[in-house]
């Protein structure tokens, strides 16, 4: 796969009509890979309306936003980012005493499916990095499957769950690619390792334009009383530099559980 890979990039990178691919960090902090694909349009960019509730249990916070800038063809570049994942999740954010849905046995998740934006893929999960970042997929079997970050509670569990995902791929657009296109109130089905569904649904999306910006004590914290899901992909493709320099992330709640 990695001679394929070499060789794929060497043919493309003298072609027109090509752009420079972030792998997608989970802006706690990656190293952030940039290859040259087949040129795509741009992935969309989230609809103000999306803003929402980064808890659906609290008031809206102003959203830290910046518009996907389209990129150009002929680019490749590495660059490297490496803040660390927090070991333990961050303290709660005050709000209303309530005994939310919840399941209180782990199961890893399994499958991700997102009606609206058509995404259903398998789920792997993923630790850090040895410099204590969090892991993406790699080039192989796994690179267009969402990803579990195996730090963070069991989707359904109370307390954030963490999945992750690329934009892109040396193939064309990743898993989640249309991440941008979420709105308030779209589901999200989250199948565990035990059969059981946990039913989320979007209360806000967030583009950060920076990692400097990611909000980490929200993304790995927030309302730790009930399940919550955070999805998260790059954002921001800069021109100056070739890659991707901030992340997407969808803030999503649980509101049922199925067998």
């Amino acid at each position: 796969m990695t001679r394929r890979l070499i060789r794929a990039l060497s043919t493309l990178g003298s072609r027109r009509g090509l752009y420079a691919l972030a792998l997608a960090a989970a802006a706690v902090g990656v190293a952030v890979v940039v290859v040259a694909v087949i040129s795509q349009t741009s992935p969309p960019v989230p609809s103000r309306s999306a803003y929402g509730h980064l808890n659906a249990s609290t008031a809206p916070t102003p959203a830290v936003r910046d518009r996907h800038t389209s990129p150009s063809p002929g680019a490749s570049h590495v660059t490297t980012h490496h803040p660390t994942v927090p070991t333990h999740h961050a303290p709660a954010t005050p709000g209303p005493t309530r005994q939310p849905l919840a399941l209180t046995t782990a199961s890893p998740p399994t499958r991700i499916d997102i009606p609206a934006v058509d995404v259903h893929s398998d789920v792997i999960g993923i630790g850090k990095t040895p410099g204590g970042g969090l892991a993406v997929p790699q080039p192989g079997p796994n690179l267009n499957k969402a990803a579990w970050y195996t730090g963070s509670v069991t989707p359904g569990q109370p307390g954030p769950s963490v999945i992750e995902g690329h934009i892109d791929s040396v193939y064309g657009p990743s898993v989640f690619y249309r991440l941008g296109a979420l709105a308030i109130g779209d589901r999200i089905s989250v199948t565990r390792a035990d059969g059981r569904v946990a039913v989320f649904t979007v209360n806000a999306v967030r583009t950060y334009p920076t990692h400097d910006a990611f909000p980490t004590s929200i993304v790995y914290g927030g309302d730790l009383s009930q399940p919550t899901l955070r999805l998260i992909t790059c954002a921001n493709f800069d021109e100056a530099i070739r890659h991707y320099t901030g992340n997407e992330v969808v803030y999503a709640h649980l509101i049922a559980l199925k067998r």
